[in-house]
């Protein structure tokens, strides 16, 4: 008896990946459990993985799959879960784990050159920033200025607009919020 091939080709895209992030002290690594599915993530973030994790490659992209633990870090840079929502705008340079599926392309309309449009299913990504961490709530039509150095995800429903006076931010006005490290 013979084993069945398997077909050329990407593999068919499947129900999203699930997995459970451990909070952490600041000093300590992060702690992903992979439930199901497949997640991309970036090799040079990851410290271990349990054996029972695969990694393959798919062009320039790293997928792992199966069941188990992986350890994530990478001093000085601090973890932040992130919620990759239709719409969103997100420095992909900063994600280290997301699922495999999620499809983003480069927000050509956005003046933040780094800043790609998350498109159709996203879910949870980790994201690896250069500092501490806020959400910053745009609710009420807030009109807020933001250093565009530091913006990792602008929520949906938030424009961007160069400030003429001030060269190195951003002013954001609308309804969301923009997520922001330093």
């Amino acid at each position: 008896m013979q084993a069945a091939e398997e077909p050329a080709g990407q593999p068919e895209a499947s129900g999203p990946a699930l997995f459970d992030v451990h909070p952490t002290s600041s000093d300590e690594l992060i702690i992903v459990d992979l439930l199901e599915g497949r997640v991309e993530a970036r090799l040079a973030f990851i410290a271990a993985m349990d054996g029972s994790v695969s990694v393959t490659e798919e062009g320039s992209r790293r997928i792992l799959s199966g069941m188990g633990t992986i350890v994530l870090g990478q001093s000085p840079r601090v973890p932040v879960v992130l919620m990759l929502d239709d719409g969103n705008l997100v420095r992909r340079d900063r994600i280290v784990l997301c699922d495999a599926e999620a499809e983003f392309s480069e927000a050509v309309d956005s003046i933040l050159p780094s800043m790609f449009r998350v498109e159709g299913r996203g879910g949870a990504a980790v994201a690896f920033t250069g500092g501490r961490c806020s959400t910053l709530s745009l609710a009420g039509g807030r009109d807020l200025l933001v250093r565009a150095a530091g913006i990792v995800q602008i929520s949906k429903g938030v424009e961007a607009a160069q400030d003429p006076g001030n060269p190195d931010f951003v002013r954001l006005r609308g309804d969301g919020s923009v997520l922001v490290s330093f």
